[in-house]
């Protein structure tokens, strides 16, 4: 059976929006549109595990990349 998720939104604010996060604005949308969390915002405590793992990408402004060797070649 095939499930619709959430919708994960990154929105690079200005600074001092989110110093722990490198001012990035975290969004979860459920699949009816509902608004589940936002950094700064309604259920902000429930997005903390979005910076969390984004930290761990501090060289890259937090952002993930898929390592070269799974990336498409062009």
């Amino acid at each position: 059976m095939n499930r619709i998720g959430p919708l994960f939104v990154m929105q690079k604010m200005p600074a001092g929006f989110s110093p722990p996060g490198k001012d990035w604005k975290y969004s979860m949308i459920t699949p009816d549109g509902v608004i589940f969390g936002q950094t700064g915002g309604k259920n902000s405590a429930g997005m903390v595990f979005c910076m969390e793992c984004h930290a761990a990408a501090e060289d890259t402004d937090h952002l993930l990349f898929m390592p070269d060797e799974y990336r498409a070649k062009m």
